[in-house]
Order: structure tokens, then sequence, then C-alpha cells
């Protein structure tokens, strides 16, 4: 049996969901049979997502998916490296259809982002692919963007026009 070089993608999903980021990926390799991935574990809280999750998406052996849980407890060295962090912080506090609270959201959801950064600043995938919603990108979130911009810049993520190489 011959041993295949291929690079296997292994992709951690952080706010999980029912895992859209899991079935987009199975859409690109519907797409492109030769691209392969492995999500190594994900990041939900929600009892009912979590259901749909574990019953929609296996490993490659038909088994479950680690849960790694409440990201706000996620200890990064606990989860099996990775390629590729996928997901969005909790959309309810920028999205025009939630309250529109942004970091001063009551429940906190508005501030999760900084766990995506203290995770990948532990673990360094090379790429972090991140949700946006309707209304993230308003004047109104102007400064909070400025600051995640800033914070992936810190740990080696952003670039603009102005950074040098």
């Amino acid at each position: 049996m011959e041993k295949s070089n291929k690079k296997i993608l292994k992709v951690f999903e952080g706010f999980a969901g029912y895992g859209g980021g899991h079935f987009a990926l199975n859409r690109l390799k519907d797409k492109y049979p030769n691209f392969e991935f492995e999500i190594v574990g994900y990041s939900e809280i929600d009892k009912y997502a979590c259901e749909l999750y574990d019953l929609n998406h296996k490993d490659k052996n038909g088994n479950t998916i680690t849960n790694f849980g409440d990201i706000t407890k996620l200890n990064p060295d606990d989860v099996p490296d990775f390629d590729i962090f996928m997901g969005g912080f909790p959309c309810q506090p920028f999205s025009t259809a939630g309250m529109q609270k942004g970091v001063d959201d009551p429940y906190g959801r508005g501030t999760l982002f900084q766990h995506i950064m203290r995770i990948c600043e532990a673990k360094k995938p090379n790429y972090i692919l991140l949700e946006n919603v309707k209304g993230f990108f308003s004047k109104k979130f102007q400064s909070t963007r400025e600051q995640m911009e800033e914070m992936l810049r810190e740990i080696g993520y952003f670039k603009d026009k102005n950074d040098e190489s």
C-alpha cells in the first residue's frame, strides 16, 4: 500500500452551532474530491446545537467529534493542533437581527472574540476564518472592528497596506 503525502487540513470550529463550517467544508470536498479535512474538535455550549452537530457530523471512524464546551473555559493545551480556526463569535451583539449592543451586550457575548485570540495565539493556526453578520460593518461598530484588527495584528494575523513585511 502506497502512503499518501497529501496534507489534511486540520480544523477547529469555535462557536460551532450545528456545524455550518463543517457543512461548508463537505460541500467544498464535493466540488474538489482531493480536498481533505479533519475536524479535530469544536466548541459549543447550546445543548440543542450540540445534539444537531453530533447527529450530523462524525469523525473518519464514525464517532462523535469532541466538543470542548465553553470557549471561555477552554484550555488550548487540551485541543489538538489545527491549521485553521473556523467560526465566529456570537453574532447577536452585532447583527441587525439582534440588540446591537456590541461589546456592551448584557450577556457578555460581545467580548467573546478575545477567547478566539487567546486560543489562536496559543495554537498558532495558519488561518483564522471568522463569520461576518449584517450590521457588523456598520459605523456603529467601527471602533470594535479596529480593536479586533489590532488584536489580530498583535498575534501576527492581520496586515494592511501600511504594515511592513
